[in-house]
């Protein structure tokens, strides 16, 4: 007579256990870093491809013919403005995180997170792209410029300059000044950084070259010009005297502009 099958022992049902629960552990980890690898590879090929799209579609607004969107000293807001949608890939989310601005004209361009006012200068913007189910983030940088070909300033000129006699409280009037093209015509794209110099001087009257070029200077300070013109409202930190006021360009070649002496009281 045979024995009746009683089952499986329990030394062979714990081992059997213990063989599932080494299954499940390090297949269940391999398994999970199949999908961890997965999803990477999904995150940096969308990043990617996000910030190549965004790159281009900068490119060819701001720096295409013929409706550029490029904008003098354009700041984060006022691009993100103009380019509400940097992407249409699913799953991912794209912004310009920073501008930078050509500092200089010569050599090789410069940029500060400044904008020095000069003309049509090249910006360098930052976009960055975010894959959102794993919060992968990378950032790529395009140097763009405005098609248009910059005027040229020749000369800077007072459109109101001081009296014979002024307040250090303040002036009946602004001082004007404006930056000018060989033709006389105001360089309403420039939005340079002008220095003044005011020059303490024992001459009264209209100035000379030489009295010009021997200044003494009592006070510096800059001012932004806005749209080729800039103004001065008061000169209070100038203790009373004789002076006359020299506005500087930032670059050479451009004539600065020399006041007729005045009296501060």
């Amino acid at each position: 007579m045979k024995r009746r099958d009683r089952g499986d022992s329990l030394i062979e049902v714990l081992i059997a256990m213990f063989l599932v629960a080494v299954i499940v552990t390090f297949g269940g980890r391999d398994l999970l870093a199949m999908l961890n690898s997965s999803q990477t590879n999904a995150a940096v090929t969308k990043v990617n491809l996000a910030l190549a799209n965004e790159i281009q579609l900068l490119k060819s607004t701001i720096d295409g013919e013929p409706n550029s969107l490029y904008i003098s000293c354009g700041t984060v807001g006022q691009y993100s403005n103009e380019l509400p949608q940097l992407t249409t890939l699913s799953q991912v989310s794209a912004k310009i995180v920073s501008v930078a601005y050509e500092s200089t004209d010569t050599g090789t361009p410069t940029f500060v997170p400044t904008c020095t006012g000069l003309q049509f200068a090249s910006q360098q913007i930052t976009v960055s792209a975010t894959y959102i189910p794993t919060g992968y983030s990378q950032t790529a940088s395009v140097v763009v410029s405005s098609s248009s070909e910059p005027v040229v300033p020749s000369q800077m000129v007072w459109i109101n300059e001081p009296p014979t006699s002024l307040s250090r409280s303040g002036f009946m009037a602004p001082l004007q000044l404006a930056i000018e093209d060989p033709n006389g015509e105001v360089v309403t794209s420039d939005n340079s950084v002008v220095t003044i110099n005011a020059c303490a001087t024992s001459v009264s009257g209209t100035t000379t070259t030489t009295v010009a070029a021997s200044c003494s200077v009592a006070l510096s300070f800059t001012q932004k010009a806005a749209n080729g013109a800039l103004q001065i409202n008061s000169l209070a930190s100038l203790p009373p005297g004789t002076y006359f006021l020299q506005a500087t360009y930032p670059k050479t070649g451009v004539q600065p502009a020399v006041s007729t002496v005045f009296s501060l009281s």
